[in-house]
């Protein structure tokens, strides 16, 4: 499983709007910075996803579905992602460790 263009740009685009100017910690704001590189490198790790999923998840309150559908399906789109390929990586480091 593999972000699409847009899933990224969208993903992006939250971080630096929307996540990132809402966190007071340095330390977190520099990881997200760092999650957003790995996102267009294709290094994503496991911590990195985790922490975009928790950012993705807490942006859905903020995002009615009846406001803006387009954007709502983007986002809910680009969470199940970032969920399937947590969920990959998760299963191979299992497997490598097993």
């Amino acid at each position: 499983m593999t972000y699409t263009n847009s899933q990224k740009n969208l993903i992006s685009a939250l971080i630096g709007t929307k996540i990132t100017p809402r966190t007071k910690s340095a330390s977190l704001r520099q990881s997200l910075m760092l999650v957003n590189e790995h996102l267009y490198s294709g290094e994503l790790t496991v911590s990195d996803l985790i922490l975009l999923n928790s950012a993705l998840e807490l942006l859905v309150p903020d995002a009615p579905e009846d406001e803006n559908k387009e954007e709502y399906r983007e986002l809910i789109e680009a969470l199940m992602v970032t969920r399937g390929i947590l969920r990959e990586k998760e299963e191979a480091d299992d497997a490598a460790e097993g």
